[in-house]
């Protein structure tokens, strides 16, 4: 709910959300919302509170890097220039790095790069691009997800792939499990398309280890372990599918055909189905839409 409100720019019911959480959830879990927290008041321009919380994150976890930009963002607008420089040094030093994560990194010092610049020039304007580049950067794995969203509907399959691959990258940087998982069943539905059956078990796998039984994703591993012949483990996931929705006719008719292919093969039969439905691009599975967050 703190997520849905924060991309709706609601940053005051955010924040109210994200300290409920705070008080109820894990120990686990605890460094991302003092992270998220810690986001709403750099938003709200309250960055005395926004250093505390990411403060708070970053002793929780030293190794959460949106945690350590946030702690910067909050130096910089406090005007402590010069441990905002060294926090960002700290980020530098960490191990393995991801690709958002090291582009964030640049956007921030290329933007304290330009408020200084304008500083020296005496311009008012001096930080307003450092906390536009600072409180948003958590948002763009929600904006890489839209894009890759309207990518996918406009039949822009390697597209929408590009842009759902950054979304699971920023959104697992922000320790957003579920979102990541999500994410990663719609880009298996775009490797569906492009017929890459190997990417499509691999994001179902990891998607259902997260959302457990999700039918989409059964489906969509169902079909394409189907198409790599892999037919006791197809015809599982079509079972577990009609066992959560038992009026799927897709799954309903894969697993028809899949316990006709199984018993062909324990009868060391060879069966050759050229025109099976799932060694198809689009039908059956262009009738599985993409999920949208909902958290």
């Amino acid at each position: 709910m703190g997520n849905n409100a924060f991309q709706r720019k609601e940053y005051k019911t955010a924040l109210a959300h994200y300290t409920r959480a705070i008080h109820t959830q894990s120990q686990q879990s605890l460094h991302v919302y003092y992270s998220n927290r810690a986001a709403c008041h750099l938003a709200l321009k309250d960055y005395k509170n926004g250093l505390d919380d990411a403060s708070q994150c970053v002793a929780l976890n030293p190794k959460f890097v949106k945690g350590y930009f946030r702690q910067c963002v909050a130096m910089y607008e406090l005007g402590q220039h010069e441990q905002a420089k060294a926090t960002l040094e700290c980020v530098k030093a960490l191990p393995n790095l991801k690709d958002s994560e090291a582009a964030d990194l640049t956007r921030l010092e290329e933007s304290i790069a330009v408020s200084e610049a304008r500083s020296n020039q005496n311009e008012s304007s001096a930080g307003a691009d450092l906390l536009e580049c600072s409180w948003d950067a958590g948002d763009m794995g929600f904006e890489m997800k839209r894009q890759g969203d309207a990518a996918f509907k406009g039949g822009l399959f390697d597209q929408a792939v590009v842009h759902y691959t950054e979304a699971i990258q920023r959104l697992d940087a922000e320790g957003l499990e579920k979102e990541v998982a999500i994410v990663q069943n719609n880009r298996a539905a775009c490797y569906q398309q492009l017929g890459n059956h190997l990417a499509v078990v691999e994001d179902c796998t990891s998607a259902l280890a997260v959302l457990g039984g999700n039918c989409k994703a059964l489906i969509r591993r169902g079909l394409a372990l189907e198409s790599l012949e892999q037919y006791p483990q197809a015809l599982a996931d079509m079972t577990a599918a009609l066992e959560r929705d038992s009026r799927s006719a897709i799954a309903f008719k894969a697993r028809s055909r899949l316990v006709k292919y199984v018993k062909a093969k324990q009868e060391e039969f060879v069966l050759v189905c050229p025109n099976s439905p799932s060694a198809q691009i689009g039908e059956p599975w262009s009738g599985l839409e993409i999920d949208e967050l909902c958290i």
